[in-house]
């Protein structure tokens, strides 16, 4: 999959406070529902502190639309992430920290690099490109909301019922005759 930064972000407000807290203008995203929640809990298990993460309150405003397929909840969790590394003085290394964004969503380790990118596998492993020119573009956000995960089972039910159909097996690999010299293979 080719990835690629657009110009478009919600504000996110990271500050000292007692313990943990997310809050979020849009309905229904406030507190565990939301992926910055369960970043901070996954960051804060990978730096090796025990109990609930402490010392942080975040604000969201969303203006990225939501369960669109547009990647605002991942790149929310990902920007939180970098926050919350520098507010508990914390430098997991790359490694690690794309571990963890790569547990928040399989466009996680993207949104550590931005750009244009390739994501191979989920996904999660992620090779920067060359920038595309700056160009504009238009973003058609249907009336109804689909989650990411529902959208991918759907891909992988229909996926699957093809491959039933033609009477092979998804992930067997078949070569195609050269040309020119080449050759390819598709799994």
């Amino acid at each position: 999959t080719v990835l690629q930064t657009v110009n478009l972000s919600d504000q996110i407000d990271i500050q000292p406070g007692p313990n943990l807290k997310v809050e979020c203008d849009a309905p229904g995203l406030d507190g565990e529902a939301n992926l910055v929640w369960q970043t901070a809990h996954r960051l804060w298990g990978a730096l090796g502190r025990r109990g609930d993460p402490r010392g942080v309150a975040i604000s969201i405003a969303k203006r990225i639309p939501i369960a669109a397929g547009l990647g605002g909840g991942t790149a929310d969790a990902i920007a939180s992430l970098r926050g919350l590394c520098r507010l508990w003085d914390a430098s997991p290394g790359r490694t690690r920290l794309h571990e963890v964004a790569a547990k928040v969503g399989a466009d996680g380790p993207f949104f550590l690099v931005g750009g244009t990118a390739l994501g191979v596998g989920r996904g999660d492993e992620v090779y920067p490109l060359a920038d595309l020119p700056r160009h504009w573009a238009v973003i058609a956000v249907p009336p109804g909301r689909v989650s990411t995960a529902a959208a991918y089972g759907w891909m992988d039910h229909d996926e699957a019922a093809t491959a039933r159909r033609v009477g092979r097996s998804i992930g067997r690999t078949r070569r195609i005759p050269p040309v020119a010299g080449s050759t390819l293979a598709l799994t």
